[in-house]
């Protein structure tokens, strides 16, 4: 395709539009943020699976006649959407509209699009006469507030600080609960700098000219670079010292003490060339890194004089100038550490180019998709995962130009019986900070995917299997290498986050659920052992079930297909139920509160509602957590049972439980009654994740747990690797079988110990 700006070829990568000609016009689909340099484009699709026929290398629908068996199961009851984030240059905005024209639906273009900046007005005729579509021109400084604000409260991870020399440099900081107020730097072709002191508080208090345009410009004119991503590669590689000028420079080794300066601190932006004499060249590099220094350096002084004039302490650096550049970033710090004598902090957004786009996104009403009722802005109200698959790998493994936030079609809430919501930490180890952790897990799941692969070919019984496969391994693979690299390109790194990664790759190409043969089979084993179970169980004298119960739910979580050594176990046939009871009575328990519970259940009244994390199909949930419901119902004790809302490895699912359920109730009449009676009730937790991260569970699941007074979370991913070191306002139990000789060595145990962890409510507050 030519362009018709007289650009010939047309160098936009139409790779980074994914699922555009599914778009979703009724949610507002379209916005952009047409800035001097950079236009920025945000929409709203249904997501794609990747089919990668090798043939025809199309995307494949779930539903659709070519997708196989194993997107079918009944968890995928509906197709999340997602917001798609994506950056060109302006220069290139005619060859955009021609893209447009070949790709969306004749329908789209009959709307007014949702533009923001100054490109909004510049272009509103060549969008008319081109697009035959109008511009619903958006206020630009609320859409960059309002663009931010859904950032730093919406998706995990996004501010963070940047630490030159240190690994890894970035720090996170979570401000989803109030980042208010701050000051928001956004960094386009000029500068705006505005005070924000809620969601809908904010005025631009200054701004200067010299901005990301500035850096380009000169950069053109003083260098051989010719794109903006060539200019920062181009500072990367220099060194300042060989341009600008030090007080060193300027007064030799002696400073003088009066001054309170350092030999190496800048003196003079560029002040050597000024030095030299006629003729000399300069490195472009050299120059290139000079000009970075001196915008950056510009920018955070006059944010640091209006930060002090306002009495903010947090400093958000917005807009494309950054680009998540190390050099840039070091800079920026530098200077507001500086200026800001160490009182004030500089903090970056992953998606720190999108804020204006994402803000005039917002602007319109979404109601005809999501039909959550009238108004404004209702998207805010809606929840949003980032989605790292298709996303562009660049140097250092950061994620510069197509971008995805996976919508949830049911919203998230912080899980309400955490004690401290702002103190929790979901993850047990930070594997930015842990390096010998990191490089264990890292080469762990490595080894861990060759039967993964395997898994999901047995899985599905479409065409292309086996090529979907062998590229759902290739995608993962490369993320596991990024991560080597980067620890900190996706977020806080950590087991539960690389696990989500995998199952999102997973899913990307149309494995939805490959162990739900292996799962199905589990359960039904199972289902044949439950009634004799309960018999069993009903014979013993009181305190002989209550230790038989506990020992149940620990025997279960050893039938965890997730786990390497449990696996290899499964497969040779030398484990079953009653044999892992038993050996409890020899087994060590690394961490044994059991005593401590069972004077709880003893001597105390009944809880009033207990809310159980339910981990693996089969012998776990049927054999171990399900008689312990029972026992906990004939206590008078309310109970919630939750289950994973979308699969992940042989975790069951919601959908899954009501199905087991309706097979259980037959067995079991105490269960048949209290779901009857609502007494046991069956919800989704919000997670599709073998770990949880309390802070986004399922809303309305956490407005049902508000009055429970016993939380119960079973498994090596939700109360080990995460939630191991979370504290909770009401008596929590947290038990697993340690399935990995690594982890239970690094907590002073063996292979195959146990967990049993009871913490009492702390006590109440006068």
């Amino acid at each position: 395709m030519a362009s018709s700006d007289g650009s010939g070829t047309v160098p936009l990568d139409q790779g980074m539009f994914s699922d555009m000609e599914s778009m979703q016009w009724a949610l507002g689909g379209f916005a952009v943020d047409i800035g001097g340099s950079l236009a920025k484009v945000v929409y709203y699709a249904a997501s794609r699976r990747r089919s990668l026929d090798a043939e025809t290398a199309q995307h494949v629908r779930p539903g659709s006649d070519a997708q196989d068996d194993s997107a079918t199961s009944v968890d995928d009851a509906h197709e999340q959407g997602r917001l798609h984030l994506a950056v060109f240059e302006t220069k290139h905005i005619s060859a955009f509209m021609d893209f447009i024209l070949e790709t969306v639906r004749p329908n789209f273009l009959e709307r007014p699009m949702a533009a923001t900046g100054g490109g909004a007005h510049r272009f509103a005729q060549l969008f008319e006469s081109k697009l035959g579509c109008s511009l619903d021109k958006k206020e630009e400084l609320t859409c960059l507030v309002t663009g931010a604000n859904f950032l730093l409260t919406k998706i995990p991870n996004e501010a963070y600080s940047f630490h030159d020399g240190e690994v890894p440099p970035r720090k996170f900081c979570q401000l989803s609960d109030n980042p208010y107020p701050y000051l928001l730097v956004n960094i386009g072709s000029g500068v705006s700098i505005l005070k924000v002191d809620g969601p809908d508080q904010f005025e631009r208090v200054d701004g200067t000219s010299l901005g990301g345009g500035t850096f380009w410009g000169l950069g053109n004119l003083l260098t051989k670079a010719r794109s903006f991503s060539d200019l920062l590669d181009l500072a990367g590689q220099g060194n300042s010292n060989g341009v600008d000028l030090t007080v060193g420079d300027i007064y030799g080794e002696s400073v003088p003490s009066s001054l309170g300066l350092n030999a190496d601190l800048l003196a003079s932006s560029m002040g050597k060339a000024a030095r030299q004499e006629s003729g000399t060249e300069f490195k472009d590099a050299d120059v290139a890194k000079s000009l970075l220094s001196m915008i950056a350096n510009t920018i955070a002084q006059i944010a640091c004089l209006n930060a002090r004039l306002y009495g903010l302490n947090k400093i958000l650096f917005g807009g494309f100038f950054s680009r998540s550049q190390p050099g840039t970033m070091a800079a920026i710090t530098f200077a507001v550490k500086y200026w800001g004598q160490g009182k004030l902090q500089a903090l970056f957004l992953r998606h720190e180019g999108y804020l204006g786009a994402i803000g005039a996104f917002l602007s319109n009403s979404p109601v005809d998709v999501f039909q959550i009722g009238h108004g404004k802005n209702l998207l805010e109200k809606q929840s949003f995962d980032e989605h790292f698959t298709r996303a562009t790998p660049k140097k250092e493994g950061l994620l510069i130009g197509s971008l995805e936030l996976e919508h949830r079609v049911r919203g998230v809430a912080p899980f309400p019986l955490l004690a401290d919501l702002d103190a929790y930490e979901a993850d047990t180890e930070n594997l930015c900070q842990d390096v010998k952790a990191r490089e264990y897990w890292i080469a762990c799941l490595k080894r861990a995917q060759d039967k993964v692969v395997k898994l999901a070919i047995a899985s599905s019984e479409g065409t292309a299997a086996v090529q979907r496969a062998e590229a759902f391994g290739r995608t993962y693979l490369e993320h596991l290498a990024i991560l080597e690299q980067d620890p900190s390109a996706y977020g806080k790194l950590s087991v539960r986050m690389m696990l989500d990664v995998r199952q999102q790759c997973l899913r990307e190409f149309n494995f939805v659920d490959p162990y739900v043969k292996i799962k199905q089979q589990e359960n039904s084993v199972a289902l044949t052992s439950l009634a004799a179970l309960v018999t069993k169980l009903d014979q013993l004298e009181w305190a002989e079930r209550q230790r038989t119960l506990v020992e149940g739910l620990l025997a279960g979580n050893a039938f965890d297909w997730g786990a390497q050594a449990a696996t290899e176990r499964m497969e040779k046939g030398l484990i079953d139920f009653d044999t892992e009871t038993a050996a409890l009575r020899h087994k060590t328990w690394l961490m044994d509160d059991y005593e401590a519970w069972f004077e709880r259940i003893r001597d105390g009244p009944p809880h009033r509602q207990a809310v159980l994390f339910a981990d693996n199909c089969g012998a776990d949930v049927v054999l171990g957590v399900l008689p312990f419901v029972r026992e906990l119902l004939q206590r008078g004790t309310r109970v919630i049972l939750a289950a994973n809302s979308t699969p992940a490895i042989n975790d069951v699912t919601f959908p899954e439980l009501i199905q087991l359920m309706d097979q259980v109730r037959k067995i079991v009449p105490e269960l048949d009654t209290a779901l009857e009676c609502g007494s046991l009730q069956l919800m989704p937790s919000g997670t599709s994740s073998p770990c949880i991260d309390l802070t986004r569970v399922d809303s309305e699941f956490a407005d049902a747990c508000r009055d429970a007074d016993l939380v119960i979370i079973e498994g090596m991913g939700r109360s080990v690797h995460t939630n191991l070191n979370a504290h909770f306002a009401c008596d929590t139990l947290k038990l697993a079988m340690l399935k990995n000789e690594w982890l239970a060595k690094r907590l002073g145990g063996n292979l195959f110990d146990v967990i049993f962890r009871f913490e009492p409510a702390p006590p109440q507050q006068s």
